[in-house]
């Protein structure tokens, strides 16, 4: 595809449902102070080699466009203050079982990172710098119907490498702005299933989403009414803490998980992210009363395709929202009762049906088929834990990159922690969501919701009788 043209309108074959009205940001606290005027240099020459980040969000077309341009959205400010007095985040990665990092009220850090953005901004992405007395807290910003949480890695690796003077890759667009390109046809393998097998797989998809207005009316209804059970007391509101979980843990836990599986599952192999992802679910509805036993969770994990096309052109990198959900049906019994071993292996089973090479290009089908229409995910229960989310950022290294280019003393420039953000325009919480990002210790940071009684049980939650039950 042709190099863009600043200010002209660009839209997707296909988009995401469910990112539409978010923004990702990715937080960075550095443990030096870094040169301000150097890190608006690099920005600037970012938007220069990448115009997308300089364009805008363009909301009145169907689906929704966006623009490149040159825009430079940067701004800075200093505060005379260290970091543990400004932002007093327990950082000790000692210990051998997860625990909750003490930190203030969630808005409050959110807002250490982020100022001067609008309730509805308008441009592609945004830069903030905090400059502290010992340090810098950076945070990049951009619009989650362009970008997923991999383009946000990619964004902030690359700023991170002009920084070094290395050289990034060129920009290219997403292959689908082109009106007679569609990424499924773009999958690398070619299909080799029966028609019967494809259509299963598309309507594996479609059975996840309902399509109109009206559905979108009743979704937004029973978001009202969960709000005002919150109000009223009659449910938990759902509250955000950080957590440090110990690498040697999750190890701990899949190796029993794995154990405990080699009877009836020997052929199933749990990563990481699978134990994680139980893991988070148990501490969540483990403490649940057993009046809501028989409630229905849906689980949604969430997978990127982007592995499964075309690459682009060698030495080029293109920016688009590549992520999918996949399903996984629960009941808060079963999340009580069963093991995490056996939550995990649905994860698993249910992440190898929906990263299969077919599975992936009929999401992709299924996308594109109704691109101009709204859609909402089919849930099947109530209030607020009606359907919970993980989303992995256990893949970008943020912890190993290196700032020392703006460094102001040309001291080493490490990040020392992370701040995965991803917030909807409309500020609300309606099901628990973790995200999960490597430490620099082989552990992991997540940031992660819960109910009241649920982080007072936090700690009962890990205990091995609570994560195996039934041994």
């Amino acid at each position: 595809m042709e190099a863009p043209n600043l200010g002209s309108k660009y839209t997707c074959n296909s988009a995401s449902s469910f990112a539409s009205y978010s923004t990702i940001y990715a937080g960075l606290v550095v443990d030096a102070v870094l040169d301000s005027g150097i890190l608006k240099q690099k920005l600037t020459e970012l938007v220069g080699l990448w115009p997308i980040l300089g364009g805008d969000l363009i909301k009145d077309t169907n689906p929704w466009s966006f623009t490149c341009g040159s825009t430079v959205d940067y701004a800075s400010r200093v505060i005379d203050q260290s970091l543990t007095t400004y932002l007093p985040i327990h950082l000790d990665q000692h210990g051998n079982v997860p625990n909750i990092m003490k930190s203030p009220e969630i808005s409050e850090v959110d807002g250490k990172f982020i100022f001067d953005v609008p309730p509805s901004p308008v441009s592609n992405f945004r830069f903030r710098v905090t400059l502290l007395q010992d340090s810098t807290l950076l945070c990049f910003g951009i619009t989650h119907h362009l970008c997923d949480g991999n383009d946000c890695w990619e964004v902030v690796k690359a700023f991170c490498d002009l920084l070094s003077n290395k050289p990034i890759p060129s920009f290219a667009l997403p292959p689908d702005t082109d009106k007679e390109v569609r990424m499924s046809d773009l999958i690398k393998v070619k299909n080799e299933c029966t028609e019967t097998e494809s259509h299963f797989h598309y309507q594996t998809h479609a059975q996840n989403y309902d399509s109109g207005v009206f559905q979108m009316a009743m979704i937004m209804w029973r978001v009202l009414l969960a709000i005002l059970a919150v109000k009223f007391a009659f449910i938990e509101d759902l509250t955000t803490k950080f957590v440090y979980i110990p690498g040697a843990w999750v190890d701990e836990l899949r190796d029993k998980s794995q154990g405990e599986l080699k009877d009836c599952s020997p052929e199933i192999r749990l990563t990481r992210n699978d134990v994680i992802a139980a893991w988070y679910l148990k501490s969540v509805y483990f403490p649940q009363p057993t009046t809501t036993s028989s409630n229905p969770v849906d689980y949604f994990g969430i997978i990127n395709f982007r592995r499964f096309i075309e690459p682009p052109k060698p030495g080029t990198y293109y920016i688009r929202c590549s992520v999918g959900a996949l399903r996984c049906k629960f009941s808060v019994q079963q999340l009580q009762e069963e093991s995490v071993a056996k939550i995990a292996r649905h994860i698993r089973l249910a992440t190898l049906q929906y990263t299969s090479t077919e599975s992936v290009r009929q999401s992709l089908r299924f996308s594109e088929d109704h691109t101009s229409k709204t859609l909402t995910l089919t849930l099947r229960g109530g209030g607020n834990l009606g359907f919970s989310v993980v989303s992995h950022w256990t893949t970008f290294g943020y912890a190993d990159l290196d700032f020392s280019g703006a460094s102001i003393n040309g001291q080493k420039a490490s990040v020392v922690f992370v701040n995965p953000m991803i917030l909807n325009e409309f500020n609300l919480t309606i099901a628990p969501m973790a995200v999960a990002t490597k430490s620099g210790s082989g552990g992991y940071w997540i940031r992660a919701m819960n109910t009241p009684t649920g982080w007072e049980r936090f700690s009962e939650s890990n205990g091995m009788e609570s994560l195996f039950p039934t041994q």
